[in-house]
């Protein structure tokens, strides 16, 4: 497995790659990671204790306990964007290269 790793102002990128194909994404952005395959995404904020799953096929599953405010958490910050990209056929990879390669223009200028 090879990993190429990305750094943004906001966060880091890691894409891992079986055989010169793309297999998933792990994305760290503060105290959250999420992680995206061909099948589900995944979301984990140890902060705030909460680890969750959603894959088009199965929905949403909590795996820590679910509490009202992991709920609204939920809700307000994570679901829309998981609902947005819920696997890695889904996710922007064209936006994101963009704007790495902008990210490191930035810099070298």
């Amino acid at each position: 497995m090879d990993v190429e790793k990305i750094e943004f102002e906001w966060g880091t990128e890691y894409r891992c790659y079986v055989d010169e194909v793309l297999t998933s994404i792990i994305l760290q952005s503060g105290g959250t990671l999420y992680f995206w395959n061909d099948e589900y995404c995944r979301v984990k904020n140890k902060e705030q204790d909460i680890d969750m799953i959603y894959s088009p096929v199965f929905g949403l599953r909590f795996n820590t306990e679910e509490t009202e405010s992991s709920k609204k958490i939920l809700w307000d910050m994570f679901l829309p964007g998981l609902k947005a990209q819920p696997t890695i056929e889904d996710y922007p990879l064209l936006d994101s290269e963009y704007h790495h390669l902008m990210y490191c223009r930035d810099l070298i200028q």
